[in-house]
């Protein structure tokens, strides 16, 4: 049912946007590393994928590096701007 709506909010997107062009997976994730000012064979993603909410459609991406950093970012698929993005610590349970 999850995919059924995102699906509809794609279309529907569409629709109301003339079919402007989507930015593709790929293109999200070099937007995401450019502001990181990383490298893609220095992250690991452990997500990518295509959300919707509001009827804002977005790439939600995360990634890790070796310096135990996890990146966020949302990035509008319509135009590639970033939305929102985070850093984070990765803690490994010592202090």
């Amino acid at each position: 049912m999850k995919k059924l709506t995102l699906y509809a909010l794609i279309v529907c997107s569409f629709l109301f946007t003339g079919c402007s062009k989507q930015i593709t997976e790929q293109e999200a994730k070099e937007i995401a590393l450019t502001h990181a000012g990383l490298s893609e064979n220095l992250v690991t993603f452990t997500t990518v994928e295509l959300e919707a909410d509001d009827a804002n459609i977005h790439y939600d991406i995360e990634f890790i590096t070796d310096n135990q950093q996890e990146y966020h970012y949302e990035i509008d698929s319509s135009n590639g701007k970033i939305l929102e993005y985070d850093v984070e610590p990765i803690y490994d349970g010592e202090l």
